[in-house]
């Protein structure tokens, strides 16, 4: 490999000490490349090249020390800058999130109640309409009408409870939640061996490709809703 000028060179580096450092890089890597060790002479030879291409390596190091701690803070002051900026709106996006779900699990509870409302409601007619046709069939039982009041008790049979299911809650277009199950260590002790690193990534993501339905020893999972917006 040949250093060409520039490759190496550093904002507060000279061009002559990297030129400098360029030859005798070169020079170095070139002749020990080309040596062939085969008696003692040449061992010895290797040997002493060995001692100076280490030395050349720690000048190499010496020589870009100060540039890299100091591109170092540079990057570090940067960072945490970057971050004082970033930190609260991810916050701000997370509590959007939580709002917006916990917005959509209370219609969710809302739709579940109604449709328990509704179903209640079903069955008292269903209960109301099964009394009243096995009353008529015990009356046409009574006048001596027997087909008539099998007739009724079949239909009574055949009442059935039919409740009206809720819609789903109206979004904006393109956007919808999805379940993301949350699994939460409550015993550590009775975890799997595989899970004791206390991996949450990988028990999350074993979790919901199972759908939520995976028993792990030791994890409580619940449930929570995602706010998904799809690109139109």
């Amino acid at each position: 490999m040949v250093i060409k000028t520039g490759e190496i060179a550093t904002p507060s580096a000279p061009k002559d000490r990297v030129t400098q450092l360029e030859m005798k890089t070169n020079d170095l890597i070139s002749k020990s490349q080309s040596l062939i060790v085969k008696d003692e002479d040449t061992f010895l030879i290797g040997d002493d090249w060995e001692k100076t291409l280490l030395k050349l390596k720690k000048d190499i190091e010496d020589f870009y020390k100060d540039d890299i701690q100091n591109a170092y803070r540079t990057w570090k002051g940067l960072t945490a800058k970057r971050n004082s900026f970033l930190t609260p709106v991810d916050n701000a996006i997370r509590q959007l999130k939580r709002k917006m779900s916990d917005y959509r699990m209370m219609l969710e509870r809302k739709r579940k109640q109604k449709e328990a409302e509704e179903r209640a409601k079903a069955d008292e007619n269903a209960r109301k309409e099964r009394e009243r046709l096995e009353k008529k069939a015990e009356k046409a039982e009574k006048s001596g009408k027997t087909e008539k009041a099998e007739e009724f008790r079949q239909e009574a049979e055949d009442v059935v409870s039919i409740a009206p299911k809720m819609p789903e809650p109206e979004l904006p277009k393109g956007t919808y939640f999805k379940k993301s199950y949350v699994p939460t260590v409550v015993d550590f002790a009775a975890l799997p061996d595989e899970y004791k690193k206390a991996d949450m990534s990988l028990i999350k993501k074993v979790v919901n490709a199972h759908q939520g339905k995976k028993v792990i020893p030791g994890v409580k999972i619940s449930v929570d809703m995602i706010k998904v917006t799809k690109r139109v």
